[in-house]
């Protein structure tokens, strides 16, 4: 059986071929674009997340009587501020950090079930708005491959308002990520917005 037939090699279908196509070409597109801009302001972290920005990492109460009641209070402030999300995006961000501080605060005060409440609303709030990120930098990547000047600056300008207000130190990936983002829009607003 040294000579098989050509009638029993694997064959690949149509949406298989499609599929691979499309990788090829976005991987394809990937490279140039990367050859044309500036290795130190290409964004190196392909896996860059948000969590640095959604974590409170204490409860800002004193008492247990008083973390208890500032939980609840961090509580309805986050409600409102993830309601505001939608218009102002680093409401958003906020939000995730107070109810990660209400969960920390009701811990601390020994109310373990309004600490978990807090929390699962917290991991709920985090799958959100990181499906949002990821989501911007993909449309952002897509559109600066495909040379849509607008619609790259709509995505930079929404990845910005998800950062706006962050304090993270100079070395942090996000911090080099923001640096990127403020290269593009210059980059971006210098360029016609041609090819809407």
């Amino acid at each position: 059986m040294a000579h098989q037939s050509l009638t029993h090699m694997p064959t690949i279908t149509t949406r298989q071929g499609v599929a691979f196509a499309a990788v090829f070409a976005l991987f394809v597109g990937a490279l140039c674009l990367s050859h044309e801009q500036s290795t130190e302001l290409r964004p190196q972290q392909p896996d860059l997340t948000l969590l640095p920005l959604l974590q409170a990492t204490e409860c800002h109460s004193l008492s247990s009587e008083s973390r208890l009641q500032h939980a609840a209070q961090l509580q309805q402030i986050a409600a409102a501020k993830m309601q505001r999300a939608v218009f102002v995006a680093s409401d958003g961000v906020q939000a995730a950090n107070l109810l990660s501080e209400a969960s920390i605060c009701a811990q601390q005060a020994g109310d373990a079930a309004e600490s978990q409440r807090s929390l699962s609303q917290w991991r709920q709030w985090v799958t959100d708005l990181s499906t949002q990120f990821q989501s911007h930098r993909l449309r952002l990547a897509l559109a600066l491959q495909t040379h849509r000047t607008g619609d790259a600056l709509a995505e930079v300008h929404a990845l910005r308002g998800l950062l706006q207000g962050s304090a993270l130190p100079a070395d942090a990936p996000l911090s080099h990520f923001q640096r990127w983002l403020d290269a593009q829009e210059r980059q971006l607003a210098a360029k016609p917005k041609a090819r809407q």
